[in-house]
């Protein structure tokens, strides 16, 4: 086996897009309620927890997680961390939260199967692939993942620098090790032949993404922060307010489904509390840093009744964004949803020298 090097996150995505172009059966299809957002539970007889999107099991020690299933595809047979034993779980709508010593788990029961792993100090992560699932390729931050028989991908990123991954010989698994200070790793899987998704999932393994954020019809809604944002979601009778502090850490887009308006009813976007201008496309706005300072987006509905919204912020300061025209009644029973931890240094992007390297 040979490996060669070229430049990231550009070869990342080329890799990404042109997989699109393989012949592959469909995915199956999602809910039938969009945008398409689960909620968890814990089946005690069976020791597994169920959602609409994801599967998984929570062991009482060495793996923070067990058989990570998604859409019939075993991502992950274990995430193990060494000296790791479970202090708690618990399930709050689509978000189901991990404890333990020396590492956390954060899952999101969302169409991307999102998962963000916390590693303390010094720890190490082995992530074990299944029988299915092949590595493509990596650098020092990033690495892609194929299904085999099948157009659902994944891609994995980390916060931990960038000497702390390593390969199996056998491509098998794969380790990632904290520095001496906390980092994350995060997993998102995605559809290979939606465009959009590509492009997307391109995004956040270059760490262009604040969150994800999902809002239903119903009182559900699900925000996967990366990084160190931190998200808040509320909603009124006019629409949908979404407040993101990225903490900092510069230029970043955020994603936002939600279900669009029936009939003649138009979506208007503003961004602190002034209309917002439109990118031309969804690269464009997935991309902060060319903007001129002020904030983009654009706006794509789908034929299940998902608009997908995509909204660049070009500093690292707070920011509200508000989605008027979405008739919404305030859940009585929720308050705002919020999403993410303060990661302070530990978040660092992808260097465009890195090195990618791609199994030949």
């Amino acid at each position: 086996m040979r490996n060669r090097g070229v430049a990231f996150p550009v070869a990342f995505a080329a890799m990404l897009i042109a997989g699109a172009a393989l012949p592959a059966p469909a995915a199956a299809a999602p809910p039938a309620t969009p945008p398409g957002l689960g909620a968890f539970d814990f089946d005690v007889s069976a020791g597994t927890v169920e959602g609409a999107f994801v599967q998984f099991e929570v062991p009482e020690d060495t793996d923070v997680v067990a058989n990570y299933t998604s859409d019939g595809t075993l991502f992950f047979e274990g995430v193990a961390v060494g000296g790791y034993a479970l202090s708690s779980q618990e399930a709050r709508g689509s978000l189901y939260n991990v404890r333990g010593t020396s590492a956390a788990a954060q899952v999101h029961d969302n169409p991307n199967a999102i998962m963000k792993i916390t590693l303390e100090p010094n720890a190490t992560a082995t992530f074990t692939l299944g029988g299915s699932v092949a590595l493509d390729g990596w650098n020092a931050s990033a690495l892609s993942l194929s299904v085999s028989g099948s157009n659902r991908t994944g891609a994995v990123w980390w916060t931990c620098g960038n000497a702390s991954l390593t390969v199996a010989a056998d491509n098998a698994s794969f380790a990632v090790a904290a520095p001496p200070s906390p980092c994350f790793v995060f997993f998102r899987s995605h559809v290979a032949s939606s465009p959009s998704e590509l492009h997307i999932a391109a995004a956040a393994g270059a760490q262009q993404l604040s969150a994800e954020v999902w809002v239903a019809e119903s009182s559900a809604f699900d925000a996967a922060s990366y990084g160190a944002a931190s998200v808040v979601v509320t909603r009124t009778d006019q629409g949908i307010v979404v407040s993101v502090d990225p903490a900092g850490v510069g230029p970043r887009s955020i994603v936002i489904r939600f279900v669009q308006p029936g009939g003649d009813g138009s979506v208007q976007v503003q961004v602190d509390g002034r209309d917002a201008a439109s990118a031309s496309g969804i690269e464009d706005a997935l991309d902060a840093t060319d903007d001129s300072g002020l904030p983009e987006y654009t706006l794509h509905s789908t034929a299940d009744g998902t608009a997908l919204l995509v909204v660049s912020l070009p500093d690292g300061g707070p920011h509200v964004i508000h989605i008027e025209g979405v008739a919404f009644a305030p859940p009585p029973d929720m308050g705002p949803a919020i999403a993410g931890l303060a990661l302070g240094a530990a978040a660092a992007g992808i260097a465009g020298a890195a090195l990618f390297r791609r199994r030949r």
